[in-house]
């Protein structure tokens, strides 16, 4: 592919590049890994950092996370950064990922699939849940889903998929029902062929 553009930082490590695709087109190649918008601090002066879980209310920032219009996560490695403030509002806002991979703080073991919510303290931090153990009212708390395991009951940096549709969060929760259903019919159709004597049905 023909570089047209190449970005370093102070150590002469390249970080981006413009480059053709190969197939008549650019493409804008990063390190960073999710795209960002800059929103306005609830409380200016509140001190949030890089994978922090936090609440949005009317497009509003803050670590409380009980009662928010929405649960994102601050980053500090966007690939695009929209919506900045002025320079002279610029310590008023922060990163929040919208779309794409971030790393996320969770407290407690954590398995790739499973799901990252608040973890209730308005710390920062959140927890993992499992599609099959996810309640109803839990999907518009997700803030995404973890691509990694972290076994341990500290506290981790897990990298999390953000800006998931809620359809699919829905979707994947029913299909883990069903397999959990499915798991308990078998077992108990077992325990009925046994007090019946009769051989158990091929598996499907």
């Amino acid at each position: 592919s023909t570089n047209f553009i190449t970005f370093f930082d102070g150590n002469e490590q390249s970080i981006g590049r413009i480059e053709g695709n190969g197939s008549g087109g650019v493409v804008y190649g990063t390190s960073g890994g999710d795209y960002a918008e800059a929103l306005p601090l609830q409380a200016p002066g509140e001190t949030v950092e890089a994978g922090d879980i936090v609440g949005v209310v009317a497009g509003r920032v803050s670590r409380r996370t009980t009662g928010a219009h929405r649960v994102m996560v601050i980053t500090d490695r966007p690939a695009v950064l929209g919506n900045l403030p002025p320079e002279d509002r610029a310590n008023d806002h922060v990163p929040v990922a919208f779309v794409g991979q971030v790393p996320v703080k969770v407290r407690g073991p954590v398995r790739a699939g499973d799901f990252i919510l608040p973890s209730g303290r308005e710390d920062g931090t959140g927890v993992a849940v499992a599609p099959d153990a996810l309640a109803p009212e839990d999907a518009a708390r997700i803030v995404g889903q973890a691509w990694e395991d972290a076994p341990g009951t500290d506290l981790h940096r897990v990298n999390v998929l953000v800006g998931l549709d809620r359809r699919d969060v829905l979707i994947a929760r029913q299909q883990a029902e069903l397999r959990s259903l499915r798991r308990r019919l078998d077992a108990l159709e077992r325990q009925l062929n046994r007090l019946l004597g009769a051989p158990p049905a091929a598996a499907q």
